[in-house]
This record gives C-alpha cells, sequence and structure tokens, in this order.
C-alpha cells in the first residue's frame, strides 16, 4: 500500500483542542417559548387519538362481525368514510405531522440555514 498516508503523531492533540463548548447552531436551534411546544404536544396528542379512535372503529366495523355491524348502523358511506378517515389517521398524518410541526417551530433557523427570509405580510 505504498499510497497510504502516514497517521498524523498530532491527530489526537489537534482534535483535543477543537472548541467543543458550543454545540452546533444548526443542528437544534433553540426553541422559543413554551407554546409552540404545548401546541405541538396538542397536534400530536389529537392526532394520535384521531388514529386509534379510527383504528378501534375499523376493527369493529370490518372484523367483529355481523352483530358490530348491526350495532354500528354504518350506511355504504359510512363504510367508505371509516376507511379513508383509517388511512389518514392512522397511516398518513402520524408521520406526517411531526415533520410539518418541525419545520413550523423551527421556521425561524430553517431560514438562516437557506439564507433567505420569508416575505413580510
Amino acid at each position: 500500500m505504498p499510497d497510504e498516508l502516514p497517521p498524523d503523531p498530532d491527530a489526537i492533540e489537534k482534535w483535543r483542542n477543537l472548541p467543543q463548548d458550543q454545540p452546533s447552531k444548526q443542528s437544534l436551534p433553540p426553541l422559543t417559548g413554551g407554546r409552540r411546544w404545548l401546541w405541538g404536544m396538542l397536534v400530536l396528542f389529537g392526532v394520535q387519538i384521531f388514529g386509534v379512535s379510527t383504528e378501534i372503529l375499523k376493527i369493529l366495523a370490518f372484523g367483529a362481525g355481523v352483530e358490530a355491524q348491526k350495532l354500528l348502523g354504518f350506511s355504504a358511506w359510512g363504510y367508505e368514510f371509516l376507511a379513508l378517515a383509517y388511512q389518514l389517521g392512522f397511516l398518513v398524518l402520524p408521520p406526517v405531522v411531526p415533520v410539518m410541526l418541525w419545520f413550523g417551530q423551527f421556521q425561524d433557523a430553517l431560514e438562516a440555514i437557506i439564507g433567505r427570509a420569508s416575505p413580510s405580510p
């Protein structure tokens, strides 16, 4: 292996002398105010409640038998709406909402990273 570089004997000293007292400002931007966090948690909680309740209704409507279907009393459109609500509430919203909340909460930091400001109203 003639093309290999020899190890730097001062590499560990150079690494130790790097400034490590402040984390990168781009990795975790500061969250200003607890209101954003509270609203984010309420939205996530609501999405989870909606998803779990549509999962329970789906199990009752499609898997519990004819007795449960009679008790629910859904029409044909009701079953279609339940299937759509299940797909939205249990399969689509749980992975999408946290990402959208992150974009909304850290919009200022994202603008600083990208290097442009949002238009003023």
